[in-house]
C-alpha cells in the first residue's frame, strides 16, 4: 500500500481505537452527564461521532462531482442526526460507531494515491485534496476525545 494511503488509514484506525477506549471507560451513570459540547450530553456526543463520518464519506462523491454538495449546514446536520439518535441505547450507538468505522476503512482501502491527491473546490473550505478532506476524520475524533465528561 502506498505511503500516503497507509499513513491515512493508520491515522484513522488509531483515532477510532482511541475513541473505542474512551467510550469503554465511561461509566453507565455518566452518559447523561453534560459533555464539553454545549447542549450535548456524553450520549449525544457519542451519537454525533457515530453519524458524522457518514457525512464526510458522502462528500467524497461530491468531490468527484457525482452528487451535489449538501445544502444543510454542519450544525443543521448535527442537530438532526443527534436528535434522531436520542432514543438509541449506548450499545446501539456503539454498534453504529463500529459499523461506520469499518465503512470508513473500506472506503480508504478502495482509494489509491491518485484519488487521495485529487483536488477539488469545497464550497466552504476552498481548494483541498481528498487526502486533506479525509484527514478531518481522525482529527475530528481526537478533537472530541476530551469532550466526554465523567465524575
Amino acid at each position: 500500500m502506498p505511503e500516503l494511503k497507509t499513513a491515512l488509514i493508520d491515522d484513522v484506525r488509531g483515532a477510532q481505537e482511541a475513541l473505542r477506549q474512551r467510550v469503554a471507560a465511561i461509566g453507565e451513570g455518566d452518559w447523561q452527564r453534560a459533555s464539553a459540547d454545549e447542549g450535548w450530553t456524553n450520549k449525544d456526543l457519542l451519537a454525533h461521532l457515530a453519524s458524522i463520518e457518514g457525512r464526510i464519506r458522502d462528500q467524497v462523491q461530491c468531490a468527484w462531482g457525482r452528487q451535489p454538495w449538501p445544502t444543510d449546514t454542519i450544525d443543521e446536520y448535527n442537530d438532526r442526526n443527534v436528535a434522531q439518535r436520542r432514543n438509541s441505547t449506548v450499545a446501539q450507538l456503539g454498534d453504529e460507531l463500529k459499523h461506520e468505522a469499518a465503512v470508513t476503512i473500506a472506503l480508504l482501502e478502495s482509494l489509491d494515491e491518485a484519488d487521495l491527491a485529487h483536488g477539488f473546490q469545497h464550497p466552504r473550505r476552498g481548494e483541498v485534496s481528498l487526502d486533506e478532506w479525509l484527514r478531518i476524520i481522525p482529527n475530528h475524533i481526537r478533537g472530541h476525545l476530551a469532550d466526554f465528561r465523567t465524575s
